[in-house]
């Protein structure tokens, strides 16, 4: 078994603030993923990075981090069998709701500034 691993940094929208970084494991004998991530991360003005949601399969089964919605926010399904359909899953979400996960974390971290300050 021959075991490659392919990563990808991926600009949302028209700047360098938002990226959705991928990395997937495979087999290159059989073509089957091992596992994967895929993360979007924001790059805030301070040039401080910030996960924002994170599919992850790397632990043998799928997680959902939503870091929008409180550090605590995960989401397990060991239902989940790890397929390309799964992979290209995680990547859509992130590539049709970034936006909205950004803004709600923004919300979020700057409400809680707001509250500690």
């Amino acid at each position: 078994m021959q075991i490659k691993s392919f990563t990808q940094r991926t600009p949302l929208g028209n700047g360098e603030s938002n990226i959705r970084y991928t990395n997937v494991l495979f087999d290159v004998d059989s073509k089957k993923i091992i596992n994967f991530v895929v993360i979007q991360f924001y790059v805030d003005p301070m040039g401080e990075i910030h996960e924002i949601i994170k599919h992850d399969f790397s632990h043998g089964h799928y997680n959902v981090h939503k870091f929008y919605l409180g550090h605590t926010h995960r989401m397990e399904n060991h239902e989940v069998l790890l397929s390309v359909s799964i992979y290209q899953q995680a990547k859509a979400d992130i590539n049709q709701n970034w936006k909205d996960y950004v803004s709600q974390y923004r919300f979020r971290f700057l409400t809680n500034k707001l509250k500690e300050g």
